[in-house]
């Protein structure tokens, strides 16, 4: 498979026909075939599924797509279906689908590997008809002879000057990994942001809080000396009109989803705050 070298996402390479030509000439005793693949990854009502358009008879051949139910498409109107897409949808053969504005009819449900689960096939015409030519197409598939060695193959074409110039060579596993692991590395990286964002809501919290206690010592000491307790006197710090009730919400919110957060944060502050001691004095 070849995409464009700085495409982290296969829908983002755009390649035309030459790459196709210099592929076969690099090695055209191993490579058997070599065609076209349009690739998009869309929104069809309310689902992010993967969107292939491929020539017909590549489809049970070079992609292991096994027919289960109906019949394979034979028109620009018709798509077939994963095993993944049909549970998550209801969809079945006989379906009206609207992909990109306009309507396609199922016409069977297919096997298919794992890193295809939710995904949508049609004819490669239906694909330029539906996408238009612009971009030209995103995968370069070149399935090989039986006698091939594939990851010879793969370095021949890598190491042409014409390819290595502005394209990448991957086995089809190989790409299917690098894209899993390029998902997992953006997921993580939310996370983080997510978590790092989290702890700066709650540093500001806490300083805004402990700013509003040393700004009440003497009438939080007159609380407790005429008998509140230690979660009335907190009150007061959670209510002040000069709070950010925003934060606290947003904050301990994204924490706890709970309510009680308005009388957690003052607690967790008044433990770790100099003015801690000004609470233990005992009632008067």
């Amino acid at each position: 498979m070849i995409i464009s070298a700085d495409a982290l996402d296969p829908m983002e390479s755009s390649l035309n026909s030459d790459i196709l030509q210099i592929a076969r000439r690099v090695a055209p005793d191993q490579i058997l075939r070599a065609f076209p693949v349009l690739f998009r990854h869309l929104t069809i009502q309310g689902r992010i599924l993967q969107v292939w358009a491929v020539p017909l008879d590549e489809m049970p051949a070079a992609l292991g797509l096994s027919l289960l139910e109906g019949r394979w498409p034979s028109g620009n109107r018709e798509i077939v279906i994963s095993q993944g897409v049909s549970q998550a949808t209801s969809w079945k053969p006989g379906s009206t689908v609207n992909i990109y504005g306009s309507d396609f009819q199922v016409t069977g449900l297919v096997r298919a590997g794992e890193n295809n689960y939710g995904a949508v096939w049609m004819i490669y015409t239906a694909g330029q008809s539906l996408f238009g030519t612009q971009r030209g197409f995103q995968i370069a598939y070149f399935p090989l002879t039986p006698l091939a060695n594939p990851e010879h193959v793969r370095q021949e074409l890598q190491a042409n000057p014409g390819i290595s110039s502005g394209y990448a060579v991957y086995l089809e596993n190989a790409l299917s990994d690098r894209y899993g692991q390029v998902n997992h590395n953006l997921v993580t990286l939310s996370n983080i942001m997510a978590l790092v964002s989290l702890l700066a809501i709650i540093l500001g919290i806490y300083n805004a809080t402990s700013l509003s206690l040393s700004e009440r010592s003497l009438e939080i000491g007159l609380l407790r000396m005429i008998g509140f307790t230690r979660p009335a006197c907190a009150l007061p710090v959670c209510t002040h009109p000069g709070a950010d009730p925003a934060a606290y919400g947003l904050g301990w919110g994204l924490l706890f989803f709970s309510s009680t957060t308005f009388t957690l944060i003052p607690r967790l502050t008044f433990w770790f705050h100099p003015l801690r001691s000004i609470c233990r004095l005992p009632p008067a």
